[in-house]
Parts: C-alpha cells; sequence; structure tokens
C-alpha cells in the first residue's frame, strides 16, 4: 500500500500552489509514472478515488483466482 500514498501525495503536492512542491514533482514526474503505469492509472485523471479504486483492483486480481 506504500504505492497508493506516494501517489496520493504527489498528486497533491503536483496540484499544490506552491512552486517550490510543483517543482519537486516535476522533476520526480518519472518515479510516479513508473508506478501509475504498474496499476494502470491514467496521470491525466489522477484522483485520489481513481488510485485506491485501481490499486485495490490490482490487488484483488493477484489474490482472487
Amino acid at each position: 500500500m506504500l504505492d497508493q500514498r506516494k501517489l496520493v501525495l504527489w498528486m497533491k503536492i503536483a496540484h499544490s500552489d506552491n512552486t517550490v512542491l510543483r517543482t519537486i514533482s516535476i522533476l520526480n514526474n518519472n518515479e510516479f509514472v513508473a508506478v501509475s503505469s504498474e496499476y494502470d492509472i491514467d496521470l491525466c485523471n489522477l484522483s485520489e478515488c481513481v488510485i485506491k479504486q485501481n490499486i485495490w483492483s490490482a490487488f484483488a486480481d493477484t489474490v482472487i483466482f
């Protein structure tokens, strides 16, 4: 579940009014693109709800046969 927390934090930082935080999110964008692609999350439609649903789906697919 660490990936979910990272993505939610990145989403909040990327949409912050603080320019320093937005710059940090831009510099670390590649890491979050890699994590989001693992869970089939479209970064254009990034919301907390979507992140949680997609990560839960990926988890459920690995557990339920």
